[in-house]
């Protein structure tokens, strides 16, 4: 990979180090699907893989309204797909919670939007109850943003390259999800 030539090399070694510091901790991959962006937006397939790579949780899920096509456009995930699929609120109930609580670290690409999603998912209900109970969470895609160095002078921050995670696929040499479930089709 050819840095670019404003990549500072100091702050570039810090994020290599937050990103095996990350790894250090056997922390919890996840990734997500879902409806859209929005404040209405849901998940319609999350899965988690372990440090190592090996599938932790995996799955489809069927959201409270229909899956927008541009959407499905992106993802290729259609509303027969996830029309027998569980509810989000009852993955969590039964299996996600108490994975999550569980790990000692979770990462995610884009972290702030997923834990988001999450949230919104989980209906008004079960927010209150609070879904917000696991360990640490690292965003791998600022840690990236860092490593690559390309500064945005309007956001005063380093520039988030989403399209890594759909063109790569290794974080330091561990799997993500991408190539995780047959649904996915990447752009």
């Amino acid at each position: 990979m050819t840095l670019p030539p404003h990549a500072d090399p100091p702050i570039r070694e810090a994020a290599i180090r937050n990103a095996r510091d990350t790894l250090a901790l056997g922390p919890l991959i996840v990734d997500t699907e879902t409806t859209g962006l929005g404040d209405d937006a849901e998940i319609i397939e999350i899965a988690v893989v372990d440090s190592q790579g090996s599938i932790v949780f995996d799955s489809l899920v069927r959201p409270s309204r229909p899956i927008p096509p541009e959407a499905s456009d992106i993802h290729g995930i259609t509303n027969a797909a996830v029309a027998d699929a569980p509810g989000f609120a009852q993955l969590w109930a039964a299996e996600l919670k108490g994975i999550l609580r569980t790990a000692p670290h979770v990462a995610i690409y884009n972290a702030d939007y997923d834990v988001r999603l999450i949230t919104q998912s989980l209906g008004r209900r079960q927010r209150q109850r609070g879904s917000r109970s696991w360990a640490g969470v690292t965003c791998i895609m600022d840690l990236y943003a860092q490593f690559w160095g390309e500064w945005h002078d309007y956001f005063q921050s380093y520039t988030w390259h989403s399209r890594w995670l759909r063109t790569n696929a290794a974080w330091t040499g561990r799997v993500t999800l991408t190539a995780l479930s047959p649904t996915r089709r990447c752009p």
